[in-house]
């Protein structure tokens, strides 16, 4: 009953070591296999996937500049992106793929932006409102002096 305990654990023991080498080695951008290099070399397959370089997504990085290329050429023949789904589409096309026309994209684009711009409104009125909060309470306790108080609330409600 004993070596069959010993077994199990040893066993246990090498999944363990592949899984980890495997996981190295898929992380490190390769996708060979290495699984059965931990499980039979444990420790030292685990240093020699560690001492492998990154792989470097040339392929990757020459399609995104390739499609990026792509895309400034289309903008700059007019042609416009969608603002739901993202798209690219010429300047012949009035609607997308996925349904919106060429105007409701800009009307909604104008409107997130509309939206934005709100947003900052709103959150430099609060800051403003924080401010004079602060202010009040170095009036309140001496620190400053009323016209003091009044000009920096001034300035704070004008901007």
């Amino acid at each position: 009953m004993l070596p069959i305990i010993y077994l199990v654990i040893a066993i246990f023991w090498c999944v363990v070591w592949g899984v980890a080498t495997n996981a190295i080695i898929q992380n490190k951008g390769y996708s060979e296999n290495w699984f059965w290099w931990g499980f039979f070399f444990s420790l030292i397959a685990v240093l020699v996937a560690l001492s492998k370089p990154q792989v470097q997504n040339s392929e990757e990085d020459a399609v995104r500049k390739a499609n990026e290329k792509r895309e400034q050429a289309m903008l700059s023949d007019n042609g416009w992106k969608c603002d739901k789904c993202g798209k690219m589409n010429p300047s012949y096309t009035g609607t997308c793929g996925c349904g919106l026309t060429r105007a409701q994209s800009e009307a909604r684009k104008r409107q997130r932006e509309e939206e934005k711009k709100k947003v900052a409104e709103v959150k430099k009125e609060s800051d403003a409102i924080e401010k004079i909060k602060q202010y009040k309470e170095l009036l309140d306790s001496g620190i400053l002096s009323q016209e003091e108080f009044d000009k920096k609330k001034a300035e704070l409600l004008h901007l």
